[in-house]
């Protein structure tokens, strides 16, 4: 009687280290996918604003280009046709 009772425990803690098991093992796996998931929506995050800040700077430079193109535009009409062909004396 005394055997049949050490076994059952020895059944007991199998069980108890099996589901133990399994619990760490789906915590971990469940934490490796949040992980993944987070890691993939920082990334789509990061080159969308990569995207938005590249945009904003080209953007910014195309303004400046655009204006001094519209003040050599001016200055070239205020210029008499000759003037190129004078030497400057000076």
């Amino acid at each position: 009687m005394r055997h049949l009772r050490l076994l059952a425990v020895n059944l007991e803690t199998r069980v108890a280290l099996a589901v133990a098991l399994l619990f760490v093992v789906f915590a971990g796996l469940l934490t490796w996918l949040a992980l993944d998931h987070i890691n993939r929506d920082f990334r789509a995050n990061l080159m969308e604003d990569l995207f938005v800040l590249a945009s904003s700077l080209a953007d910014g430079i195309d303004g400046k280009l655009r204006r001094a193109q519209d003040m050599l535009t001016v200055t070239a009409r205020q210029v008499p046709r000759q003037a190129p062909l004078r030497p400057a004396v000076g």
